[in-house]
């Protein structure tokens, strides 16, 4: 008896596509030292690995205790607060004081903001990894390569448990990112303002000595998605040729096939010659001893049953295929048992019974076959019924989606950071000398995205008037690199003093922009807040994009279309090119320009370069809106040499100068007249 090769085995094997794919089998779960529990699972075999063919012969990878090359992923897990790269936690508690001498049991209220992410730290990897050697001693070279694979559950996957905070009565606010991150690392951010009586409520689930109580009344859950691997079903397909070639020996409507095409012409018909013949089916096949399915339906799905019946269906017409085509299967190797013999007790005779069906068949040659393609029939059949028999060893793996979900509380990490006053902090309302503010700036997301193109640094310059004449003053620079070490947030710390309304104060901001510009060049004072100011830059981004048909500006003999913008920044006009050329083949181009906050769009003309007349310009037109998208729709006019608008376009480019096409500041305004876009 023959085992397929590996590569028939792929003609039937469906897997899901997936980079990563693990063994729901292959489970192992650890303890660390610090009490997280990891969970991991091997990666699974694939059943095409070629390296393996004895294993799948013996049945090894039934059960997929072992991983693939060693290597194991884990599930989400620790999770925790995020850190700066100084180390310091990202947590804040700023507690509201009415008086000094009140303790925080007694705060008037409380903002809290925190960020949180998932995943080992290197440590803990390499505890766990020796963790999982030890587990697995049979696989001395297992590893951890990282973490499983994870995708977005059905609903809501970032959910906040909290009475305090759900309640209305007791929370101004609360918000949250809204999604668990799917990557190791990836954050999560929480923000709440806690009234008077939700400040107090939580702050009584805190600050409790440690012992006294078991959880606070916060918990996060992350929720996602994961899929193993399970082995499903397990048998084995059995073709015996000797008896398809006596069951077929009759058959009229089969030996039309064979015979018509003379080459073994079963391959692509034999799709539409199984639907109208039913004995084709893998019922008949079975009732008639061709083949034999053997399967150990391991009662995960009845749908996987009939997909593997309908998967060795195909395998066999394939070979039927190959085999009266004259082709042998790719790998196959000659009978080597009496199998395929004519001594074998059962075959013994089956020339005889081949030749004895076919000549016994008046309705074959009634229905057109010549001696000549009796012939050929005949010794395909027989050629077929030489083969013996031939056994494919089965294990259809398939994927299962698993649910997971990560919850903590948030004294797991608030006693770490209860005692470190950059976490947490508390604010005295009533006693104006003695009070400690915190003026608080924090950069708008545009700005931390333009930092990288057109903004060197902004400097905010802080100033608080005290009735004394002690007047508070303090400086913060914000630049890439703070960015990076501090995040998006700057804080100045300053006492009240006698000031009858300490939490008030005046700061004014300067950008400085790429090539030394500074603006405003006298920034205004402005008055700020407690709680926070936002720095917006003066200037956005903006990606305008143009496009126009290279076909049709081949027909109209148009060499180049160029679109030119005009912008504000800073308080002057600039221009923009955007070319188009049919000699590039590039029917769209895209330009980042950095506009005035305060625009509601740009000003914008298309000048054509005309391969017998010259340049072809536009007039100015006002573009509004957020959608900085322009498709040149070349006028059908411009055929035509002598039409209003054609001479229309040639005036207004015959007044074009080199100076025209320059980019950057210019010195002739026209958005002047565009009042539309500042409105």
């Amino acid at each position: 008896m023959k085992i397929l090769p590996l590569s028939t085995l792929l003609i039937f094997l469906t897997v899901l596509a997936q980079a990563q794919v693990v063994s729901d089998l292959n489970r192992v779960s650890v303890t660390l030292k610090d009490g997280t529990d990891v969970t991991l699972f091997g990666r699974a075999w694939d059943i095409g690995d070629k390296t393996q063919e004895e294993a799948l012969k013996q049945g090894v990878l039934k059960d997929n205790l072992t991983a693939k090359d060693g290597e194991y992923y884990y599930l989400p897990t620790n999770l925790r607060l995020a850190k700066r790269k100084d180390g310091i936690p990202e947590f804040l508690l700023l507690k509201y004081i009415a008086d000094e001498k009140l303790p925080d049991r007694d705060m008037s209220g409380a903002l809290m903001h925190f960020l949180m992410e998932w995943g080992l730290s290197d440590a803990q990897k390499q505890e766990c990894e020796k963790l999982l050697q030890k587990a697995k001693p049979n696989e001395p070279q297992a590893k951890i390569v990282g973490p499983a694979k994870m995708f977005a559950p059905e609903g809501e996957s970032f959910l906040i448990t909290s009475a305090i905070t759900s309640d209305k009565g007791l929370t101004n606010t609360v918000l949250s990112s809204g999604r668990a991150p799917l990557i190791e690392g990836g954050k999560i951010a929480v923000a709440s303002n806690l009234n008077k009586f939700g400040a107090q409520l939580m702050g009584a689930t805190l600050d409790k000595p440690k012992g006294k109580t078991s959880v606070g009344d916060l918990s996060l859950t992350l929720r996602f998605r994961y899929f193993t691997k399970i082995p499903a079903l397990k048998g084995r397909l059995i073709i015996d040729w000797n008896q398809f070639a006596i069951s077929y020996a009759s058959d009229k409507e089969f030996a039309q096939k064979i015979v018509v095409r003379h080459g073994g012409g079963f391959d692509r018909e034999l799709n539409r010659f199984e639907k109208s013949n039913s004995s084709l089916s893998l019922d008949y096949l079975q009732s008639k001893g061709v083949v034999i399915l053997e399967l150990d339906d391991t009662g995960y799905s009845p749908e996987a049953t009939t997909e593997i019946k309908k998967a060795m269906l195909d395998v066999f017409t394939n070979s039927v295929s190959s085999v009266l085509s004259g082709e042998d299967l790719a790998g196959d190797s000659p009978v080597s048992s009496n199998e395929g013999k004519v001594q074998d007790a059962k075959a013994g005779s089956r020339d005889e019974e081949v030749k004895k069906d076919t000549e016994g068949d008046a309705n074959i040659k009634n229905a057109g076959i010549s001696d000549r393609g009796y012939s050929i029939f005949y010794e395909k059949l027989s050629v077929a019924a030489k083969r013996g028999r031939q056994s494919l060893e089965l294990n259809y793996g398939m994927q299962i989606p698993n649910d997971l979900e990560v919850t903590a509380n948030i004294l797991d990490w608030y006693q770490g950071v209860k005692d470190n006053a950059a976490c947490v902090s508390r604010v005295i309302l009533n006693d104006p000398f003695f009070q400690r503010l915190n003026i608080r700036f924090i950069l708008d997301k545009d700005m931390v995205d333009i930092f990288e193109q057109e903004v060197n640094y902004a400097t905010v310059n802080i100033r608080k008037k005290r009735g004394d004449g002690a007047d508070f003053t303090s400086r913060v620079t914000l630049d890439k690199k703070f960015v990076q070490e501090n995040g998006i947030q700057a804080a100045v710390t300053y006492a009240g003093g006698g000031d009858k309304n300490p939490d008030m104060y005046e700061y004014q901001v300067q950008y400085s922009f790429r090539g030394g510009n500074v603006f405003p060049n006298s920034p205004q004072w402005q008055r700020g807040t407690m709680e926070a100011v936002t720095l917006y830059p003066p200037i956005k981004m903006h990606n305008v994009e143009f496009e126009s048909d290279l076909e049709q500006m081949k027909e109209y003999k148009i060499a180049r279309a160029t679109m030119q913008i005009r912008y504000r920044r800073l308080g002057e006009e600039f221009q923009a090119n955007l070319p188009i050329s049919p000699a590039k083949g590039q029917p769209i181009t895209s330009k980042a320009i950095f506009m005035d906050k305060d625009m509601k769009g740009f000003a914008y003309r298309i000048i054509y370069d005309h391969k017998e007349a010259g340049k072809l310009a536009t007039e100015w037109e006002a573009k509004l809106g957020a959608v900085d998208y322009l498709y040149a729709t070349i006028p059908e006019a411009y055929q035509d040499k002598n039409s209003d608008m054609f001479k229309k376009a040639k005036e207004l480019g015959s007044v074009l100068t080199p100076a025209s096409s320059t980019e950057g500041k210019v010195v002739d305004i026209v958005l002047d007249a565009f009042k539309v876009l500042f409105e």
